[in-house]
């Protein structure tokens, strides 16, 4: 089971960054989530929010952003003294191609999804790393888009709640995995899953005792923010 490092180790470096990639990895993470959005001039960021606002004050939405006019801005967090900017999908994956297994987690807010999906299928390619990449994302017509391009790149249908309409939609959407919310988990979901061969990362478990609660079921990766910490490994 792949214990996969929820945007890095941001407890110790800016989320979504190639450092909190590494922290995480050093902590004893196997795997690495991260967040993909595109910004206004092409290029794909790492980055979570649909604005600028959480990490630099900015309103402004990173989808209507140029990179050259924010790539100078650096997080304060985590004792980084303004070291670290906002990086790119190109730069993570060199940094990162050949070592742990990858989520990347599409955010298609504001977005032109076919331009999206197409940066994102393309890199992948370049890189040489689809074997290594599970894309996800909330959006199902993110995944459709995919599997139309190419249908190699691996393909995960993130959800919260699980409702009879999602059922029948991710019989088109032919996703790889399902990624659910740790909250959702029972006998009939994991029964279904196991019928339609689906892979499961379930999201967001950051407390022992919610591992321990779900400890009996098979799971291909959990994604956490705490438990590939060093202290927690022995348990896993």
């Amino acid at each position: 089971m792949l214990i996969i490092a929820h945007r890095g180790d941001r407890a110790n470096a800016p989320e979504n960054t190639i450092e909190a990639g590494r922290l995480a990895i050093e902590q004893g993470a196997t795997g690495l989530e991260v967040d993909i959005r595109l910004c206004a001039s092409g290029e794909l960021l790492l980055f979570h929010d649909k604005s600028l606002l959480r990490h630099f004050g900015k309103m402004k939405p990173i989808s209507f952003a140029k990179y050259k006019d924010i790539k100078h801005y650096r997080y304060e967090q985590n004792g980084t003294n303004g070291a670290i900017g906002i990086q790119t999908l190109e730069a993570y994956l060199e940094e990162f191609k050949g070592t742990v297994p990858l989520i990347l987690d599409i955010k298609s807010y504001y977005a032109n999804n076919l331009k999206l999906v197409r940066a994102v299928a393309k890199t992948i390619s370049d890189f040489n790393v689809i074997p290594q990449i599970w894309v996800s994302s909330f959006d199902p017509s993110i995944l459709g888009i995919f599997k139309i391009l190419n249908p190699e790149i691996r393909t995960g249908y993130l959800f919260r709640h699980f409702p009879r309409i999602s059922r029948y939609i991710d019989i088109f959407l032919k996703s790889d995995a399902w990624h659910p919310h740790y909250s959702v988990i029972s006998e009939p979901l994991m029964a279904e899953a196991k019928k339609r061969n689906k892979q499961l990362f379930v999201w967001t478990i950051n407390r022992m005792e919610d591992y321990n609660r779900l400890a009996h079921y098979s799971f291909d990766g959990i994604i956490t923010d705490t438990l590939f910490h060093n202290e927690f490994n022995w348990k896993l």
